[in-house]
Parts: structure tokens; C-alpha cells; sequence
């Protein structure tokens, strides 16, 4: 006789362990879409990264602002910076670095101490320094002169701002040579109308000084410095 070969399938019910393996996994998982969701949200973010904006102001906050301008020259010239001061539209006190030092230095070394100018681009460099409410403190680099100054100011009666001459875009005067050239003004506020009210401004302060020959424009700015440059062929 043949013996009927039966299967026989046993059935297995859900344990407790199971259970427990499957709600721990889904929990696992609504935990990880919860972070993702909550990553994904517009939430403000910190930047402790410092870029040249941020330099240049903390350097102003401190009273540092630094200038530089970019020239180059179809002749061969002396590059003289020069310093005019004015006080109500008046001419009182004037200097230039060649003037004041080529009675003690030696022809020898004129092109050593006095940078000249030619068709390479030359980068004029001028630091401004707030000592104090009365000194502001200028540094001209000009190649490897250092050459410092001092500016007579009073900042207990008036607020000063630098402020370029005639630039537009960063593209300023024409090169010329024997003639001053005025790249900077140092200068005092602007009273200006605004809403039936009387402010101080700056805005206002290099149209005003480029075009001081105006009758409209004389005696607005008590005080003000010019700082330009000179280009001199020959020292004398």
C-alpha cells in the first residue's frame, strides 16, 4: 500500500516582539520625516564670515577710511601730492610734499624720494586716520614714500566727510600735466531745506566745491581741505 504524502502549513500569529519591532521602525521613521520637514522650514541663519564690506566699515566705525586712485601719465612726470585748506571760500593754508622737502634732499635722490609717473599704471594710495576731534591724520603712499600729515580740524562744532571731486563711476579727472588735479575734499556739512526743515548734508558737497567759482555756491561749506595731485616734469 502507498502512503498519501499530506503537506501540512503551520500558521504563525504576530508575536508581542513583532509588535514592537514594527511600531519602534515606524516610529524611527516619522522621526527622520519630522527632521527632514523641520530642516526644509525658512529659518535665519548666522554668517560669522567676514568679507571686505564688513572691513571697510568696521575700519570707518573706527575712524580709518583708506582711498586709492589708479593713473598713468604719456610723459614722464614727478607725481606731487598737494594739501589746499579753505576757510569761508578762502584760501589760508597750502602745501605739496615736493615743495617742502627738495631743499634738503639731494638731486641725487630725486627719483628715489619723488615717484615719477609714465604709461604704467601707478596706484596712488591715501589713508585717513580720526585722531582726535581736532587732528585728522593723512598718509599718502606714493611707491615707497611714506608721507604723513596732518589735518587741523574741528569736530566739536562741525561733522566732516570725505568726499571724491569729480568722479562719475569711479572714472575722475583727465590727466594733465603742471596743472592741480583735486581727487579728495575733506569737508564740512551743507545746510539743505527738507520738508520745511533744516538739515546738515554731504551729498550735496562735491558739486558744490567743483563749481565753488558760482556765486549760488559761495559760503556754503565754512571749511573744507583739497587733496589732489600735481604731475611736474622737472624739479627746480
Amino acid at each position: 500500500m502507498f502512503e498519501h504524502a499530506t503537506n501540512h502549513t503551520q500558521k504563525r500569529y504576530p508575536t508581542f516582539e513583532n509588535h514592537a519591532m514594527k511600531r519602534t521602525f515606524l516610529l524611527i521613521t516619522i522621526f527622520f520625516t519630522i527632521l527632514k520637514l523641520h530642516s526644509q522650514e525658512n529659518r535665519i541663519e548666522y554668517n560669522p564670515e567676514i568679507d571686505e564690506i564688513d572691513n571697510a566699515v568696521f575700519m570707518n566705525m573706527m575712524g580709518f577710511d583708506y582711498h586709492k586712485f589708479v593713473m598713468k601719465s604719456e610723459k614722464t612726470a614727478y607725481v606731487n601730492v598737494y594739501i589746499d585748506e579753505y576757510l569761508n571760500d578762502k584760501l589760508i593754508n597750502t602745501f605739496d610734499h615736493i615743495s617742502s622737502n627738495k631743499e634738503t634732499t639731494p638731486k641725487a635722490y630725486f627719483d628715489l624720494v619723488f615717484t615719477k609717473l609714465d604709461s604704467t599704471n601707478f596706484t596712488l594710495k591715501i589713508y585717513t586716520l580720526t585722531k582726535n576731534d581736532s587732528i585728522e591724520r593723512v598718509q599718502f603712499r606714493i611707491g615707497e614714500l611714506g608721507l604723513f600729515k596732518n589735518l587741523q580740524v574741528n569736530k566739536k562744532e562741525f561733522s566732516y566727510s570725505w568726499k571724491l571731486t569729480e568722479f562719475n563711476d569711479n572714472i575722475g579727472p583727465i590727466i594733465e600735466l603742471e596743472k592741480k588735479i583735486p581727487l579728495l575734499y575733506y569737508a564740512t556739512s551743507v545746510e539743505e531745506n527738507v520738508s520745511e526743515k533744516t538739515v546738515k548734508a554731504f551729498c550735496n558737497v562735491p558739486n558744490i566745491l567743483n563749481n565753488r567759482n558760482l556765486i549760488e555756491n559761495q559760503g556754503k561749506i565754512k571749511h573744507f581741505f583739497e587733496i589732489g595731485i600735481e604731475l611736474v616734469e622737472k624739479i627746480e
